[in-house]
């Protein structure tokens, strides 16, 4: 079985965007009163990634984002978009 690969660091130009996206991420889970351990264990998805998918230290892959939005009950589309 293969290992699902997260992410790598970022570019500073990809930063803005991943900012973004990450607090829209912590917004969203904080109104849910959901800590990042609570989400991490929903999802499957690590509380240190999610710390820095929060802070946009990583961009995060397209499963990545599919397992937290599934885990929030929201589309992939309103807990990624830009904008």
């Amino acid at each position: 079985m293969s290992e699902l690969k997260l992410t790598s660091p970022i570019s500073q130009e990809k930063r803005s965007s991943a900012l973004t996206r990450g607090q829209r991420l912590m917004k969203r889970r904080l109104k849910m009163g959901l800590s990042q351990q609570a989400l991490a264990d929903a999802s499957g998805i690590g509380s240190s990634h999610i710390s820095r998918l929060e802070n946009g230290d990583r961009i995060g892959s397209f499963e990545v984002w599919r397992k937290l939005a599934a885990a929030m009950g929201t589309s992939l589309a309103r807990l990624t978009a830009d904008g």
